[in-house]
């Protein structure tokens, strides 16, 4: 991975947390290490959003190197209907059928995934 793109990675991750903390008032939460954070409800305590760094050969891509995802909440219908394994994919390391993986490097805007991102803290409820 280059250091221009591990950089862009970071802004891009950056925007999504800013998101979350300006709409929400919730901060992740580096549970296992300072890249991987989790995201909850400061109501409730449940988690909506998990952003991590994994290899994308977990996510069943070729490639062998670091790759960006955000998990999310989703209902197990949209689950179905949304995984692609281009984009959206079986979530890494949760419950398959409450939870996607959001290959971030394969947007252009973070729009969609802000909206996926207020549907995954409404069904965190």
């Amino acid at each position: 991975m280059s250091e221009e793109y591990a950089r862009y990675m970071m802004k891009y991750c950056q925007d999504f947390i800013s998101y979350i903390e300006r709409t929400y008032g919730n901060s992740p939460e580096y549970l296992w290490d300072d890249e991987n954070a989790a995201i909850r409800r400061s109501d409730n305590r449940k988690w909506y959003a998990v952003l991590l760094k994994v290899n994308s050969k977990k996510l069943g891509l070729e490639l062998d190197r670091t790759v960006e995802v955000l998990n999310i909440k989703m209902s197990p219908s949209d689950v179905v209907k949304t995984i692609d394994n281009v984009r959206f994919f079986p979530v890494y390391h949760m419950s398959k059928t409450h939870w996607i993986s959001i290959l971030l490097n394969a947007f252009d805007n973070t729009k969609e995934i802000t909206a996926l991102i207020d549907k995954s803290y409404i069904l965190a409820k």
